[in-house]
């Protein structure tokens, strides 16, 4: 296949993916905010504008901060095999081009990750579904000006967070744009609203937010040695990147 063909096969491939990802994300944020339906006396719910589903605004924030995780996932990959090379001393030009273009488009994305899509979706999560905020961030009382955990381990039983490790009023600023707003814990939904697993979801937001933490950390140390021109022999982060 002649390098046309490649690109165009290239090409093909990511409008087919970017657009599986959209109408894949479409259907499940229908289920978490559902929009543009009409509920019939058995119970049974009936699409009545395919049009705005496809404009759930519940899914747009969703499918932006999704595909820049597929995006950072992506360039996280060609980086490490460009530091693979380089660490190696073979293919030294491919080796360059791959964590070139890696950290210049993976810092763009861990930007977006964070702002606007991650703030947006924090909001707009806030706004809608409250007690599944309150137990991802292990807020199990109402709060004014409510302190954000960074570490720490959710007990049910006393519905408190053991060994906490936390930075004050700052959930009431992600959530609301101001350190004074009160934020609902779950001492404000019934028991059977509640998410079914809160340890799991609790540990498994906690566990993700370092991962993008370290993964800006990172971009953004080699985005810098990029641009000083000492990346490409500089063997810790080459390893960084590697790993």
């Amino acid at each position: 296949m002649s390098k046309i063909g490649h690109w165009f096969a290239a090409l093909a491939v990511f409008i087919g993916s970017w657009l599986s990802g959209y109408f894949t994300i479409m259907a499940d944020a229908w289920m978490q905010h559902p929009i543009a339906y009409i509920r019939h006396t058995d119970e049974s719910c009936e699409v009545s504008s395919f049009w705005r589903l496809l404009n759930n605004p519940w899914g747009l924030l969703q499918y932006a901060h999704t595909m820049c995780g597929a995006l950072i996932t992506g360039v996280f990959a060609v980086s490490a095999v460009g530091a693979f090379y380089l660490l190696e001393r073979k293919h030294q030009e491919s080796g360059r081009a791959f964590v070139s273009v890696g950290v210049c488009v993976g810092t763009l994305a861990c930007a977006l990750q964070i702002f606007p899509t991650g703030d947006l979706h924090g909001k707009y999560l806030a706004q809608h579904q409250p007690a599944t905020m309150a137990a991802m961030e292990g807020l199990f009382n109402s709060a004014r000006g409510a302190p954000l955990a960074i570490m720490g381990q959710p007990d049910i039983e006393e519905q408190k967070i053991d060994n906490p490790l936390v930075v004050n009023k700052t959930l009431s600023f992600l959530a609301y744009g101001t350190t004074l707003a009160e934020v609902k814990g779950l001492n404000e939904f019934p028991r059977d609203i509640w998410p079914t697993n809160i340890p799991l979801l609790y540990f498994a937001y906690h566990i993700m937010v370092g991962l993008g933490t370290w993964m800006v950390a990172v971009m953004a140390l080699a985005a810098f040695l990029l641009w000083r021109g000492v990346l490409f022999r500089t063997r810790w982060a080459l390893v960084a990147a590697a790993d």
